[in-house]
């Protein structure tokens, strides 16, 4: 177990010295992204504007820590392998293929579109390591990660914020002044600066809502006395921060705001993150089921609050990794959905707190499930033309069955 350890150790080195000597090769401008939220749909709501003008490479989902980036970037699929408890034979396979990849490959593109992500303390110390990015992207800063060494959102923004001191004085810095943690770095930072906010007069970018509909966003954005209006396909005012970070960073990269919105346009958001789908017996499902975090569950009731329909159903898995702070943040979660819903469906083993909230504030029905099959088999039956259900809860609760489950074409 020590010998593999030393190993995998080792392997993990000569990984970082060949990606930084492929980066060298290659010389793109790299654009970090980072944050407790929305960091994957921004990544491709960037790239979607970025490669209308520049050759892109973007990091794959999940690959997004320091090994993440090292086997992304030498183009190795395959992390159970280098990960798991395999021979040392079959690691020195893939670092013979990391090697030959770095020397030898022949991509090129001019930008390298990076999501960040941590788990646990000094994980941006590694990822500096192997990256340093010109602009860096932070999206906001909310509680996760707990239970892996973060005890509070200050520990969660200082580990983040290394990102921002590691940029130099040509570099850029794209932050999210509505934030209370992220914009205290506006004043301290020598690099270029481009914030953006709803909530903030003094931000470069601004955003002002116009329409929220089950149908989408109609947002009039303002830089520099300039102002534009755009119609997006995305659920939820509170993807404005998706569409602020993406065309914040495409004007550091001289994009026009006119520009970055007709592109922007055509954006649809990743998979289970707030698409619309119709359900058996002709209900409407809200899928948010990617993750959840106390943040953007509030954020995705405020949105099934603002819309219209026969019966709202909150259909809400757990929240993972908020460790001491877990049961005061779904009893307060569960207050939100008192107001925001008719119908809770709780699932997961930490469910009565959710219940608890909602009892709290109302007389409302309400039905608990230990596991998200039991709660899509109940919903099978239950569900009912003009209902509209907010589907979401942290990946390891799998709620994303529930919408495989009622999906009318699976159905079918």
């Amino acid at each position: 177990m020590i010998l593999q350890k030393f190993f995998r150790g080792l392997i993990f080195f000569f990984l970082r010295i060949f990606t930084k000597f492929k980066l060298w090769r290659i010389k793109p401008q790299i654009i970090g992204i980072t944050g407790s939220y929305a960091k994957t749909s921004t990544r491709e709501a960037l790239a979607l504007i970025l490669a209308s003008k520049f050759k892109i490479k973007k990091n794959q989902e999940s690959f997004n820590t320091e090994y993440g980036i090292c086997l992304d970037l030498l183009n190795i699929d395959n992390t159970g392998k280098i990960c798991g408890k395999h021979s040392i034979r079959a690691w020195l396979k893939i670092l013979i293929k990391g090697f030959i990849n770095a020397l030898f490959s022949k991509e090129k593109y001019d930008k390298l579109i990076l999501e960040i992500g941590i788990d646990k303390p000094k994980d941006i110390d590694l990822i500096l390591k192997v990256i340093k990015p010109n602009i860096q992207i932070i999206t906001g800063i909310t509680l996760n990660h707990v239970e892996f060494g973060f005890e509070s959102e200050a520990d969660i923004w200082n580990e983040k914020k290394k990102l921002l001191y590691a940029l130099n004085q040509n570099g850029t810095a794209v932050l999210n002044a509505d934030d209370k943690y992220v914009s205290t770095a506006i004043k301290d930072l020598k690099c270029k600066i481009i914030n953006f906010g709803e909530n903030n007069k003094n931000a470069d970018l601004q955003a002002k809502l116009l329409s929220n509909t089950v149908d989408g966003l109609e947002i009039e954005f303002e830089h520099q006395g300039k102002k534009a209006i755009g119609k997006f396909a995305i659920l939820g005012s509170h993807h404005s921060t998706v569409l602020l970070a993406a065309i914040s960073g495409a004007l550091a990269l001289n994009f026009s705001l006119e520009e970055a919105i007709k592109i922007l346009e055509n954006f649809q958001l990743p998979e289970h993150r707030m698409t619309k789908i119709e359900g058996i017996n002709k209900c409407i499902m809200l899928d948010s089921t990617y993750n959840a975090s106390p943040k953007t569950l509030t954020a995705a009731l405020d949105l099934l609050l603002s819309l219209s329909a026969n019966r709202k159903l909150a259909v809400l898995g757990c929240m993972n990794e908020l460790g001491d702070f877990s049961k005061r943040k779904h009893i307060q979660v569960g207050k939100c959905a008192a107001d925001s819903a008719d119908l809770l469906i709780a699932v997961g083993d930490e469910a009565d707190f959710y219940i608890q909230g909602w009892k709290e504030k109302c007389e409302k029905q309400y039905f608990s499930f230990a596991d998200s099959q039991m709660a899509a088999q109940f919903l099978k039956d239950f569900v009912k033309e003009g209902d509209l259900l907010l589907i979401k809860g942290s990946r390891g609760i799998e709620m994303e069955r529930i919408v495989a489950t009622l999906n009318v074409k699976h159905e079918a």
